[in-house]
């Protein structure tokens, strides 16, 4: 029997009168930060469900952002099968916690931003534990040493965005990627097309604009974790530092 793993993060509820104190940072090396221990679990997202349907298996991300300022973002999955980040704009996203209706279409994909001339063909890919930890560059690239080239959407409103980081099997599948479980991020697992439902590594980071080195903590959040660890006997120790 494989080991499901869902992280009820009841403090998120408290974001919805914007409060400082996030349920999440920036992404997954805010989750194992620098010397963490135990194992990494996998972010979902797929088909199933936890509690008879009560939770659909996958992981909501939400950010807070002011008109004219700049989400980036990142996943280890990205540029493997049909992986992608995609963001909706307010209100968008509707209905019940955990079995929200997501639009057909998304105001934003990473995917498409990729193809876009002169984009670099490492956009939006987190590729170690190095730039998991480092963060998104800048652009133009060099203020944020050992960063990940970000894709990036600027927000044309005020208000709370959704971000779905999809794995490379899509948003329609229920079957279990291969999960390498290291925090070190060495396993090829973390980063090739076996992730399959799930991502290994992910970043969603707000900025006042593309040139900013300054992360404006306090934005990110989610409501729950749908996490996978591949199997039995493999702990984890969640946390936020940020």
């Amino acid at each position: 029997m494989r080991k499901r793993a869902l992280a009820a993060l009841c403090a998120a509820i408290t974001i919805l009168g914007i409060t400082t104190q996030p349920a999440v940072a920036a992404g997954s090396g805010d989750l194992w930060p620098n010397g963490a221990a135990g194992n990494r679990a996998n972010t979902e997202w797929r088909t199933g469900s936890y509690g008879n349907g009560a939770l659909t298996r996958r992981t909501l991300i939400k950010a807070y952002m002011v008109a004219g300022q700049n989400l980036l973002l990142g996943s280890s999955a990205i540029g493997q099968g049909a992986s992608d980040i995609l963001v909706y704009n307010p209100g968008r996203v509707t209905g019940p916690i955990g079995t929200e209706t997501i639009p057909a279409l998304a105001n934003f994909s990473c995917n498409f931003q990729r193809l876009g001339l002169g984009a670099p063909a490492s956009q939006g890919r987190i590729t170690s534990r190095a730039q998991e930890l480092a963060g998104p560059d800048t652009i133009p690239a060099g203020g944020v040493a050992g960063g990940y080239v970000p894709c990036h959407y600027g927000a044309p409103v005020t208000g709370f965005y959704d971000v779905a980081f999809i794995g490379p099997l899509g948003t329609a599948s229920n079957v279990d990627g291969t999960i390498g479980a290291d925090v070190a991020l060495a396993q090829a697992a973390d980063f090739d097309v076996t992730q399959g439902t799930s991502i290994a590594a992910w970043d969603a980071t707000v900025r006042a604009n593309l040139t900013s080195t300054v992360n404006i903590t306090g934005r990110v959040f989610t409501y729950y974790l749908a996490l996978f660890t591949g199997g039995n006997g493999l702990p984890f120790d969640l946390r936020s530092d940020a």
